[in-house]
């Protein structure tokens, strides 16, 4: 099925965009979430992600949409930190396709 295809280019490019260390994982359906340590800017997320989101758009003609929260700065917590990117991918998604969104507090406002 072409929907099991995109998934697998979408598993491979994440593992190819990022380093051996991060740790990637499929959530639900076509949610995947990308455990980064030591990471020295979002510059080079913010890079890494638009990488993604061209390929998947390019290659696939569909778009994605991605919320990245930092720890410490966005939760203590695997819970908090998953909640806090969440509500960033829904925020992406509601200002525009292929797109990705930092968590900050004003989005729980």
């Amino acid at each position: 099925l072409y929907g099991d295809q995109v998934l697998r280019d979408t598993a491979n490019i994440l593992k190819a965009s990022f380093r051996d260390t991060d740790i990637i994982g499929r959530i639900v359906g076509d949610e995947f979430m990308i455990l980064i340590k030591n990471i020295e800017s979002e510059n080079i997320i913010a890079h890494k992600v638009s990488r993604v989101l061209r390929y998947i758009n390019t290659v696939h003609n569909i778009t994605a949409s991605v919320g990245i929260a930092i720890y410490p700065k966005d939760g203590d917590t695997f819970e908090e930190l998953y909640h806090n990117a969440d509500l960033a991918m829904y925020k992406a998604k509601s200002q525009r396709k292929n797109r990705f969104v930092f968590y900050d507090r004003s989005i729980s406002d």
